[in-house]
């Protein structure tokens, strides 16, 4: 895991024997962020938007499966956040 930036993470799983794992991983991330959190006696609620990316369906260009996960990441803001998306042509802008 990495940050790339702000509030952006990239994290790379290895060794999946299908796509549809990389959705589990990235519904449990989302589901350990469910409970609120208190900060100098106020309650915080965090959450997390997921972009997938995958290899070598998607590119097998490091740099371009960044950026399809980004994209991927914007589409799950826009359908309301706290959810994972994978990327699609169709997800683009």
């Amino acid at each position: 895991m990495g940050r790339i930036g702000g509030d952006e993470f990239v994290i790379i799983l290895q060794g999946l024997n299908e796509d549809s794992e990389a959705g589990i991983t990235a519904q449990r991330i989302i589901d350990s962020f469910s409970e609120n959190i208190e900060v100098d006696s106020q309650v915080c609620t965090v959450g997390a938007s997921i972009g997938i990316s995958v290899f070598p369906s998607d590119s097998d260009n490091a740099e371009e499966l960044i950026r399809l996960a980004d994209t991927a990441m914007y589409q799950s803001k826009k359908d309301g956040g706290s959810r994972f998306s994978f990327y699609s042509p169709n997800s683009q802008s």
